[in-house]
């Protein structure tokens, strides 16, 4: 049937229920729109209501499985690992039992609240907001919902930590505390190359040639410790040789390194997650005893800053660190001009006077 415009000013559509009167007739229902489009959407999603849900006993989590082995094993581990991680330690937790036809739009919401609580990153929680969405999405597509529980929600999380480089004394503390160990070297070759924590823990010795090193795959925890090896790094800029700088070798022992992978356990694989985390915090543990936070990424913005300082031009920065996007580059070259611009006043205040 189709809309018409009352007197009242709202418009309004008889849809049939599906079922009928004693007489046999169809039975309608009347539903009422403030404008055509307001109609329209009310009537599709009353219709919505009347198809029959396939299992109404399907559970968020059985339904998770489904969803992710339609949808999601095609794409790369490290985008799977991703929607991985969000599931099993966000979404899951909290709704894995639900029935989905018991979803209710606050108990996803809660989620993120619970994600916020924790002070976890906007970024991260806004993904959660998201594979909710898509999941619950796909639910209703295969008719095992009637609306989507997960659609107008809030997400809020923590603002982006802000990066930055090691100050020259950190710098000192930090190279003062490399030695022969597994931590040592790991420190060593996140300070020297800039490398990503997975790019780092899959490089083996045949990456080292001569004077550079190869940067060709990552290491990646898709089940949140035990580690896998893919052989394609973050994306195709981070496929990439690095330069070996002549103080580098005063810290790593080139010449002696295994050809096995460099970071490795008693049985020569990489590390887990656990192990990998481990020997990192010994490090800053040991370098660091006032408990100063230093993040692997602090190393990656480091190596970067230490290009500009040695006069390395932006577009060749980019390529060395494996940026996608040169905007990520010219950040870090901001940075170090308003440093340098700093300085620079301080100079022209002091120009002219005597030095003693």
């Amino acid at each position: 049937m189709s809309s018409k415009k009352n007197k009242d000013g709202y418009y309004s559509q008889y849809v049939p229920t599906g079922k009928k009167k004693k007489d046999g007739k169809p039975k309608y229902k009347k539903i009422y729109g403030k404008t055509k489009k307001e109609l329209e959407q009310k009537v599709d999603e009353y219709k919505q209501t009347l198809r029959p849900i396939n299992d109404a006993n399907m559970t968020v989590e059985a339904w998770s499985e489904i969803w992710f082995e339609a949808y999601k094993s095609v794409l790369k581990i490290t985008t799977q690992s991703f929607y991985k991680t969000i599931l099993n330690c966000h979404i899951l937790p909290e709704l894995g039992t639900f029935k989905l036809i018991d979803v209710k739009r606050s108990d996803c919401q809660l989620v993120l609240n619970e994600m916020n609580s924790k002070g976890l990153s906007q970024k991260t929680v806004n993904d959660a907001k998201k594979i909710m969405f898509s999941l619950f999405e796909s639910a209703i597509n295969d008719n095992y919902l009637l609306k989507n529980p997960a659609k107008g929600l809030k997400a809020i999380g923590a603002p982006p930590k802000k990066r930055r480089a090691l100050t020259e004394e950190e710098r000192k503390k930090y190279l003062d505390a490399i030695d022969d160990s597994q931590s040592g070297l790991f420190a060593a070759l996140l300070y020297w190359f800039g490398l990503r924590r997975g790019e780092c823990l899959a490089l083996t010795g045949k990456d080292i040639n001569g004077n550079t090193i190869n940067i060709n795959k990552q290491c990646l925890y898709p089940d949140n410790n035990q580690a896998i090896i893919e052989h394609s790094t973050k994306s195709k800029a981070g496929e990439r040789e690095i330069t070996i700088p002549n103080e580098a070798r005063k810290y790593i022992n080139f010449e002696n390194l295994p050809e096995g992978y460099l970071l490795h356990d008693a049985n020569g694989n990489p590390l887990s997650y656990s192990e990998q985390d481990d020997i990192w915090k010994k490090f800053i543990k040991k370098a660091f005893v006032d408990g100063t936070e230093i993040t692997k990424h602090y190393l990656r913005h480091n190596y970067a800053t230490m290009l500009v300082e040695s006069g390395v031009q932006p577009q060749a920065a980019k390529t060395i660190c494996g940026h996608s996007s040169i905007k990520t580059t010219m950040e870090i070259y901001q940075h170090m001009s308003e440093s340098l611009s700093e300085n620079t006043h301080n100079l022209v205040l002091t120009m002219g006077q005597e030095t003693e």
